[in-house]
């Protein structure tokens, strides 16, 4: 039944979209760094990686938009919330993609 794992009290499980699918958990060590033993409840995900190393090393992002943020400021305990936004999510394959438009015969192709 939980061949992907048991998320507690959530309903389902990794590679799902429900409550249990979104909030596996991340470990963070920095000594010195991160403050430990703090629980933080942000969801946060892989695409947030590349702009919080980012600025915690001091490189320049692309001048592109990208869809991660800064999480350094969560990360380092300075703040307990970061900026609001929608995390979307879609759970399919790429041959059960969303029309580009009502008239595309094909499903999008991604």
């Amino acid at each position: 039944r939980w061949a992907a794992g048991h998320a507690g009290h959530f309903f389902e499980g990794k590679t799902t979209t429900w409550e249990g699918g979104v909030r596996v958990p991340g470990i963070i060590r920095w000594p010195g760094r991160v403050p430990a033993g703090v629980v933080s409840q942000e969801l946060v995900a892989t695409y947030d990686i590349f702009p919080t190393v980012a600025k915690l090393s001091g490189a320049a992002l692309p001048g592109v938009a990208l869809d991660g943020v800064d999480l350094s400021q969560v990360m380092l305990g300075n703040a307990t919330t970061r900026e609001d936004r929608c995390i979307m999510l879609y759970k399919g394959s790429p041959s059960q993609g969303i029309p580009v438009r009502p008239s595309d015969p094909k499903p999008g192709l991604w």
